[in-house]
């Protein structure tokens, strides 16, 4: 464990007893009010069998542990007499553990440790209990959970069910933060880090547009490699990491082990691949229904101890398919942070590491590396602050949008309105908004989660009258779906792999960057812009005919009727000698012309307004005189040519 990064590394849970017994009520509401602390509550876990409750000394100086006692209404503990200093914590627990968060602590007592006075019999329910901290006889601070009726000194509803493997933890300890607001919910040792800033060169990553080749590059460039992400399933990366772990680099893998839906066979045989060549493999998996993070959704590789990649994007179908961004920073500063990160998310004390050999799966057959490709990657100069989830994401994007003076642009794989009211996130969009900074929300594709319409109808009626736009993305687009958890705000841009719902600023593992570059910002604003339009995309021009030699007397026969556009629509015209009027309207352009070199421009136009255009010279031959049975046949053969492939245009169009 690295403490320049860790702030707070807490304990293991298991599975509460259902079983357990109401808590009763510890005083009433004509008891005296409550004193100042040295000593608060800072833990409280139910859960068997690791029940425990800690305290830390929020004082200036230091306490005798001993004049403190602690009850849930059926029993007390008299805490041990032991010297606690300023910020020091005393944890006691039901049971013995040799979990490495309790056994690296300084004051860990059983309950039952001689040293403990104990009168009744102190339990936490799991259902609900009342907690209540005293001085000698006097109350200074109280806690309570579940069906528990709130003590005297609490304000407001119980703190919610504790969950299996969750605690509750303090996070305000000023004088009268007694209620819901001063604890969240976590699961004991889950680390939070502190967000870290730094300068860097910065280069940007947009999928699919450049698919896997900077990672690519960079493996093959680099001696160390740590990767951190959901899930790795490209052959190419694969082959990559293979062939680097065989030419000597020292390659480090840690992925989830439990994605949603499992799995994948592939996933599988490439960790079978790695490991057969010495990439060591770790994967984060429940044990016992305890795990850390909900899951490891994270999406960062460190290479040599200076790059640092953090994307939307896992390694696999969707560096090629999705829209999606990232970016590949430059800074030593920053990849110590985030080595620190992954040594310590690869523990395995904890029990919910995993170090794998193979899954069991087979080998993948010829798998060979692409060949590097030697390429240097533009780089801006820009100011870096790295955020991760749970808990230290939120607030940094909730200022970044709250600051906000020209322009919020938001393009977001989902988005859980009732939480992104709740988060806050949507008042700071609103805030700015009415001070007439411009709002522009762009969501996934309906198929990729429910309630789209009713997210983008809701925000525009809660929005009305300011400048905000938002909708779906079109389907008419370079990309397969939106991955993207994408936001800028002015110069800044937020790259992450953090999505718009609860549980990924929560209760998964996740990582972002917030990147301050007026260049950076704008290159991702005009990608922004370009995915805002319905149909970006101009129409592709298909002929056939016009290579053809022609002479003076025969017919003129050029087929676009195979030109296509992703949105279905193709309007096709022709100038002929470069007038500018183009005056044959039609997928087949039928013409006579007399003999020499015509230069004829092809338009097409889709029903966004997007044109493509092709140029191109009808070179005619003179050939003397053309029998006039020749061209009275030619006639109803130009008639029916021009019918049928008209015919064709149609059908292909209807059905796109």
């Amino acid at each position: 464990m690295r403490a320049s990064v860790v702030l707070l590394v807490l304990i293991v849970l298991t599975a509460p007893n259902l079983n357990d017994r109401p808590s009763s009520n510890l005083v009433s509401a004509e008891d005296t009010g409550l004193l100042e602390p040295g000593l608060m509550l800072y833990e409280v876990s139910p859960a068997k069998p690791l029940e425990f409750i800690s305290f830390m000394n929020v004082g200036d100086s230091a306490l005798d542990a001993g004049e403190y006692s602690v009850s849930d209404g059926e029993g007390t503990l008299t805490l041990p007499k032991v010297a606690l200093p300023p910020g020091g914590i005393l944890t006691m627990i039901r049971s013995p553990t040799d979990l490495p968060s309790i056994a690296s602590r300084d004051q860990v007592f059983l309950y039952e440790d001689p040293a403990v006075l104990r009168k009744g019999t102190f339990a936490l329910a799991d259902q609900g209990d009342q907690v209540l901290l005293l001085l000698g006889d006097r109350p200074i601070d109280a806690f309570c959970y579940g069906e528990a009726n709130a003590p005297f000194g609490w304000e407001g509803p119980p703190f919610h069910f504790i969950d299996k493997a969750h605690m509750a933890q303090r996070i305000a300890t000023s004088t009268g933060m007694r209620s819901n607001d001063a604890w969240i919910s976590s699961v004991v040792g889950r680390s939070m880090y502190n967000p870290f800033e730094c300068d860097g060169l910065v280069t940007p990553v947009v999928h699919p547009d450049d698919g896997s080749e900077k990672i690519i590059d960079l493996i093959h460039s680099s001696s160390s490699i740590d990767v951190c992400i959901y899930t790795l399933e490209s052959m190419e990366i694969t082959a990559a990491l293979t062939s680097s772990a065989e030419r000597g680099a020292k390659v480090r893998i840690l992925l989830e082990g439990q994605p949603v839906g499992g799995m994948s066979t592939y996933e599988k045989r490439a960790i079978a691949e790695m490991v057969a060549v010495g990439v060591g493999v770790l994967t984060v998996r429940s044990n016992d229904s305890y795990r850390r993070y909900e899951y490891i959704h994270s999406k960062f590789a460190v290479f040599d101890s200076r790059y640092v990649s953090i994307s939307s994007e896992n390694w696999g179908y969707g560096l090629n398919n999705n829209r999606g961004w990232g970016a590949i920073i430059d800074s030593t500063a920053l990849a110590s942070y985030m080595t620190d990160i992954f040594e310590d998310l690869s523990d395995d004390r904890f029990g919910d590491v995993r170090n794998e050999q193979g899954l069991d799966a087979r080998p993948i057959s010829q798998l060979r590396p692409r060949a590097p490709l030697p390429k240097s990657m533009p780089a801006y100069h820009a100011n870096i602050t790295v955020i991760t989830s749970p808990r230290s994401a939120l607030g940094p994007i909730t200022g970044l949008l709250d600051d906000a003076q020209r322009m919020i642009f938001i393009e977001a794989m989902s988005l859980d309105l009732e939480w992104f009211e709740r988060s806050g996130l949507l008042e700071a969009v609103r805030s700015s908004a009415k001070r007439g900074v411009e709002v522009k929300i762009l969501l996934g594709p309906m198929d990729q989660t429910d309630d789209r319409t009713n997210s983008v109808s809701e925000i525009s009626r809660t929005m009305a009258g300011l400048p905000v736009e938002c909708k779906i993305i079109s389907p008419y687009h370079n990309f397969t779906s939106v991955h993207n958890k994408g936001i800028i705000v002015d110069d800044a841009v937020v790259v992450s792999s953090i999505n718009l719902v609860p549980y990924a600023f929560e209760e998964n593992f996740e990582v972002g960057a917030i990147i301050t570059s007026a260049e950076l910002s704008s290159m991702f604003a005009n990608f922004f812009l370009e995915d805002w339009q319905d149909d970006p995309e101009a129409p592709v021009i298909v002929l056939s005919g016009q290579g053809a030699e022609w002479k003076e007397g025969r017919p003129i026969m050029i087929d676009a009727s195979s030109s296509h556009d992703n949105s279905g629509r193709v309007n096709i015209s022709w100038d002929v000698d470069g007038d500018g009027d183009y005056e044959i309207k039609g997928p087949i352009l039928s013409i006579s012309l007399g003999p020499g070199e015509h230069r004829v421009q092809v338009r097409a136009v889709d029903g966004q307004g997007n044109a493509a255009f092709v140029n191109f010279t009808l070179v005619v031959k003179r050939s003397g005189s053309v029998p006039l049975s020749k061209v009275v046949l030619s006639a109803p053969t130009i008639c029916i040519f021009s019918m049928l492939a008209y015919r064709s245009f149609q059908k292909r169009i209807k059905k796109r």
